[in-house]
């Protein structure tokens, strides 16, 4: 119920008498036809206020007829444009065009109406279309498509080519002299008419038939619609290959309505004392009898396809609305995340044997069904058995009209599409409407988005008195005011007060009179680092200078957002002599290191930029030289498998790992010869008490698939199974000596454990710390997405159904601390799924904003990233190759080559316009503007 975003209602039902069987029909905002007799057209004049209003109207007027075919009428179609009157028949002899207004106008003064003979003798025709200002025709003839005008009788071009029936060809509007054609012989044709050439020839790319077509023209896409019941959508930009963008089947978005609930049967009881093998095998030929009688159910075929967008001028006011605002609207208009990326939205109406399918173009979701099954009022008579033709007319770009008939009934049903309106209750979703019935339901709907807008990344609500994120690794000794305002501590160790010593002096207490309380650590940046404890006040002061300068230049410094996808091959790396897979691959904040988690239980620190020279770190880095440029990193080695996941603090001096061996490691890259802290028991580090030794000393019993810092450095997040862990910990940060180096007074504890008692295992996660954030995204390989509140402490909301297989990957809009977005800019982040393409959802509306597909992602998780601007998103593939998409658009800009194997994960860089790749050959690919 979801992903019902319309109102679908029957507006009006048009009664005929004669053949039943019509072949073919047509539709305009005023008028219906069909065919009435063999060589006979009907045209009926539709309510245009009723259908404005949305009312329903049941037609049973004499209707007028149209006649001069000496044949059976083959096809029908309208002219288009707004206002467009014209109307083309066709039959084996002849193809009339009329104009209808004149017609009825020729009628009421008692006068027979006649037509304008275009062609003559071309022979049976299975489909004609209008040009955009419908002074041309495409007429489908056989295996071939002609090109006619509508003032004269005359065939200016002849495509030929096609093997069999050519079954749809329309003229695509962004380039007039463009002809789109589809046949029976499972391929299409791209058709220059001006300069006489074939621009492009598919191979079969089907099994079955192509039967429909419709071009989207704003968005530059056609689909194809198949006899068995797959609609594949094609890229017409230039340059592009012409490629399949997405593939789906209609009977996944209408099997569930046209199925039903199934009735219990009436019977009796049965109690069996048979053998368990034998009632097994008589439930299994049960079960198959069962299966072949709902196999028996009305086909899937396509039988019609319609673009349904806004129109020409409305997308001209929003591409200037849009270029004077940039990518996101500013702060002030605050609409919707998903509208200021996507545009207008446009959807794909697909008309089936069976149903009819609305169908988010952005997002591929199903926004709008129904079911010819069930009964469109309460009476049985208003109920299409089989659908066999099928024609739309888009009244305005919020409101949709579409005929439909079926070959054993003598109506005409006109359903009305409306998505200004909200979606109806089952119940009632083909009842009249009034003026007041939806109000109810409107309202409804405006609530449930306002709940939704209250949930966000950005942290605007105060910390709750019992929130998470206010534990302490130690509790809080309590103070009491003394009379004279000096607070002492109550605590069996404050009993010794400060005295003074001398005479007219006081000395500063040793402290051993106060109970001891840890100092949790604040990450400072821009503070140098000193080689040693003891230094002269000119180099610090010198070194400070040198800082504060540093950090300036740095803070002017910005991302270029209007910089060109970073496509140019730079840089490749290689981190190891042998092939070792990488898993991960992770940028500071600040852009300086990037952290490549390898399969062998090691984790490279690379210095950047990664193609050129810089200071050389302490730790004994690697240095290996490649296409005359030195990569320098460091090794951490100390996880006993193969390390799944890395995160750097904010400051970018410490590195969080996980791996494979039930362990979490914290690493600092000044000293990175031991970790600084091991985290694998559940509980803390603590020295545990006598008497829960055994329930303290717990340790994860399966692998750590995910590490990460969380709200500014003060928590981190573990993942192990089903559970989310959150844990507050202490760095020890002074210097080691030779008698402190083998002693670790890092500290951690659990605050909170967040268990998934319907999924086996969390299979990803994401959180914000670059700012306060008190969000944190889970998905679990029930393939929903859990979204936790840890100011509350509990899951705010679980999206079902996020995608067909679990969610590996999950990537937030973080930008960085070079580019600035509008707040609802961050409530977008990405899901990606094997065979299931990426997916754009926006947190607020709880809704999938955008589905990119066209990498190939078939068995092996790939990771994906948004860029710092918010205008590229990047994936890896299994088709050594990672792609570039706009985020605007379905359909990928660029595909980089140039890898010897999957590629695993891919990050921007969060100052420079700059791509990184891993491969599981071990390998980083550079990319950069220029």
């Amino acid at each position: 119920e979801g992903n019902r975003l319309m109102q679908a209602c029957l507006s009006s039902v048009v009664h005929f008498s004669g053949n039943s069987s019509a072949a073919c029909v047509a539709l305009t905002e005023r008028y219906c036809a069909s065919i009435s007799t063999l060589c006979n057209i009907s045209v009926w004049s539709l309510d245009a206020e009723r259908v404005s209003k949305r009312r329903f109207q049941s037609i049973d007027e004499k209707p007028l007829v149209l006649s001069g075919h000496s044949s059976s009428v083959l096809t029908l179609a309208f002219g288009g444009g707004a206002g467009c009157t014209l109307l083309c028949s066709a039959c084996v002899h002849f193809v009339f065009v009329w104009n209808v207004e004149r017609c009825f106008t020729l009628k009421q003064t008692g006068l027979q109406p006649k037509a304008t003979i275009i062609s003559s003798g071309q022979g049976s025709v299975q489909c004609v279309s209008f040009n955009e200002d419908s002074k041309k025709i495409a007429a489908c003839v056989g295996k071939d498509v002609l090109i006619l005008k509508t003032q004269c009788q005359k065939v200016e071009i002849v495509l030929e080519g096609h093997t069999s029936l050519v079954t749809a060809a329309n003229f695509y509007r962004q380039s007039t002299e463009w002809i789109v054609s589809v046949s029976e012989d499972r391929t299409f044709k791209v058709w220059d008419i001006v300069q006489g050439v074939l621009v492009y020839q598919s191979s079969i790319v089907s099994a079955s038939p192509f039967t429909c077509l419709s071009i989207h023209h704003r968005e530059c896409q056609f689909a194809v619609g198949s006899s068995d019941g797959k609609v594949r959508v094609y890229d017409l930009t230039v340059g592009n290959g012409f490629r399949c963008v997405r593939d789906f089947e209609v009977s996944r978005f209408i099997s569930e309505e046209c199925s039903g609930e199934e009735e219990p049967r009436d019977g009796p009881t049965v109690i069996s004392s048979r053998p368990a093998w034998k009632l097994a095998e008589e439930s299994q030929l049960t079960a198959a009898a069962d299966e072949r009688e709902s196999n028996t159910e009305i086909g899937t075929a396509v039988i019609g396809l319609f673009y349904w967008s806004v129109s020409q001028e409305e997308q001209e006011l929003y591409s200037q609305a849009a270029t004077e605002t940039g990518i996101f609207y500013p702060p002030d208009q605050q609409p919707m995340a998903r509208d200021a990326i996507c545009g207008q939205t446009s959807f794909l109406v697909v008309v089936t044997q069976s149903a009819l399918v609305a169908i988010d173009c952005h997002s591929s979701q199903r926004v709008c069904d129904v079911s010819f099954q069930k009964s469109l009022l309460d009476s049985d008579l208003l109920k299409i058995v089989v659908a066999s033709v099928v024609a739309f007319n888009a009244i305005s770009s919020d409101q949709l009209q579409c005929v439909v008939h079926s070959p054993f009934q003598q109506s005409l049903f006109i359903l009305h599409l409306d998505r200004t309106q909200p979606p109806l209750e089952p119940s009632i979703m083909f009842t009249p409407l009034s003026g007041s019935e939806s109000l109810d339901s409107h309202s409804t709907a405006s609530k449930g988005e306002m709940s939704f807008a209250f949930l966000t990344v950005l942290s605007r609500e105060p910390l709750v008195s019992e929130s998470p994120l206010k534990a302490e690794l130690v509790p809080k000794v309590k103070t009491t005011a003394t009379k004279r305002g000096v607070s002492k501590h109550i605590s069996s160790r404050s009993a010794i007060k400060d005295q003074p010593l001398t005479f007219h002096s006081k000395v500063k207490s040793s402290g051993y009179s106060s109970a001891p309380r840890m100092k949790m650590f604040v990450p400072k940046t821009g503070i140098p680092s000193t080689k040693g404890s003891t230094c002269s006040h000119k180099s610090t002061s010198t070194s400070l200078k040198s800082s504060t300068r540093q950090s300036s230049e740095e803070a002017k410094r910005q991302y270029p957002v209007d910089a060109v996808p970073p496509t140019h091959l730079k840089a490749s790396v290689s981190l190891s002599d042998k092939p070792v897979a990488i898993t991960k691959i992770k940028f500071s904040d600040d852009g300086h290191r990037l952290a490549c988690c390898l399969s062998d239980g090691t984790c490279h620190c690379l210095k950047t930029p990664l193609t050129g020279n810089g200071p050389i770190l302490r730790g004994k880095p690697h240095i290996k030289t490649l296409y005359s440029t030195r990569c320098i990193w460091i090794s951490l080695a100390g996880h006993n498998g193969g390390v799944t996941s890395a995160s750097w603090s904010h400051d970018g001096n410490w590195l969080l790992t996980g791996s494979s061996d039930k362990a979490a490691r914290l690493w600092s890259v000044r000293q990175p010869d031991n970790p600084l802290m091991a985290v694998s028991q559940i509980q803390h580090n603590f020295k545990p008490s006598v008497e829960k030794v055994a329930a303290e000393a717990e340790r994860f019993s399966k692998e750590i698939t995910d590490a990460q810092f969380f709200y500014v450095d003060k928590f981190f997040l573990l993942v192990s199974g089903n559970s989310l862990y959150l844990y507050k910990y202490y760095i020890d940060s002074e210097k080691p000596d030779d008698v402190r180096r083998y002693q670790n007074n890092s500290r951690y504890k659990l605050v909170k454990r967040f268990h998934q008692e319907a999924a086996q295992q969390i299979t990803a996660i994401s959180c914000v710390n670059e700012f306060h954030s008190y969000i944190v995204l889970c998905g679990g390989s029930n393939k929903t997405v859990e979204v936790y509140d840890m100011n509350a402490g509990r899951s705010a909301r679980t999206m079902k159904d996020v995608h067909c297989r679990p969610v590996h990957c999950i990537s937030q809009n973080k930008g960085s601390a070079f580019v600035g977005h509008p707040p609802d800019a961050y409530d977008l982040f990405l899901t990606t799924a094997v065979t299931d393409g990426i997916k754009l959802w926006d947190l607020r509306s709880d809704k999938c904003v955008r589905h990119y597909e066209g990498h190939a992602n078939r068995f092996h998780p790939v990771g994906t990233a948004i860029s710092p601007c918010a205008r590229f998103i990047g994936t890896g593939s299994e088709d050594k190759a990672a792609y570039l998409f706009d985020i605007r658009s379905p359909s990928h800009l660029h595909k980089l080559l140039g890898h010897g194997d999957i590629i695993s994960d891919v990050a921007f860089h969060p100052l420079h316009s700059q791509f990184v790749t891993s491969s599981a050959n071990g390998k980083l690919n550079v990319y950069a503007d220029l």
